[in-house]
């Protein structure tokens, strides 16, 4: 999957769900294509860093075998700050592009509703999801805010922006790893409230696919997802780009090691 660049043509509506606050427009890309995009603009909490960790999140849960829906990079021209709700207008204003969007995706998905039970094909593809989360250190896919779609066996995930938080909220004496001993799965409590925590504990989900796919990841396929990263999203004096690769490339030849930690926490 690659990021779709983008152009917004037409203001659709604020979205009524989702703590960034996003919009719906309408946008081209580059060949006159007509894409429906949620837009997220800087605001708030959502900084460039949200941003970044979106859109690499994105492209990486793709590279690893997840649904995602299609990422995308929003210029949104000033003057839609006039056509947006009052509450938005600033942002938009200020923060016209590039921003993080995400093209809708298909019609039939809907949030994934709450106390359904995992069976079947869905204990594999919900373990996959709590590994990923595991992965990239995404503690907001929990219970009360799912950050999923469904649509009969599939699942697509979605807001990432809290993802890869801990290069920039470093704890205390410093983290653990997600592939180091188990002596470390203390560091990871933030987990026992995922989603699929509950449900997926003393269950045997085949995790062979995602091992396969996170150990045949290189530094280079690495560089490659981080270089569509808009030189506008990051900071003067911070590495955060540099960061993820060297964290990802480290994750990537302890392959074993992480399936190991994310069998032990669901025991």
């Amino acid at each position: 999957m690659e990021a779709v660049y983008l152009s917004a043509t037409q203001f659709v509506r604020a979205m009524t769900t989702g703590r960034t606050r996003p919009l719906l427009f309408v946008a081209e890309d580059t060949d006159g294509n007509a894409h429906e995009v949620i837009v997220k603009f800087r605001r708030g909490d959502f900084t460039h860093k949200g941003q970044v960790a979106e859109l690499i999140s994105a492209l990486l849960a793709s590279r690893l075998g997840l649904a995602v829906p299609t990422p995308a990079i929003v210029e949104v021209p000033a003057a839609f700050a006039e056509l947006v709700p009052d509450s938005a207008a600033d942002a938009v204003r200020d923060g016209g592009g590039p921003n993080f969007g995400s093209v809708l995706v298909e019609p039939g998905h809907t949030t994934w509703p709450q106390g359904t039970p995992i069976r079947g094909r869905l204990v594999d593809l919900a373990a996959e999801v709590f590994a990923f989360d595991l992965l990239v250190q995404n503690p907001d896919r929990r219970r009360g805010n799912p950050n999923l779609l469904a649509r009969s066996e599939s699942l697509v995930v979605i807001d990432h922006d809290q993802a890869f938080s801990f290069l920039y909220l470093p704890m205390i004496g410093g983290a653990g790893m997600p592939w180091e001993a188990k002596d470390h799965a203390s560091d990871f409590g933030y987990m026992r409230n995922h989603l699929f925590y509950s449900e997926l504990r003393g269950s045997r989900p085949n995790l062979g696919p995602f091992l396969t796919r996170l150990h045949g990841l290189q530094k280079a396929d690495i560089r490659g997802l981080v270089d569509h990263v808009p030189e506008a999203w990051l900071p003067d004096g911070h590495d955060l780009c540099g960061q993820i690769i060297d964290y990802l490339a480290t994750a990537a030849k302890n392959a074993s090691e992480f399936i190991a930690m994310v069998r032990h926490l669901l025991e």
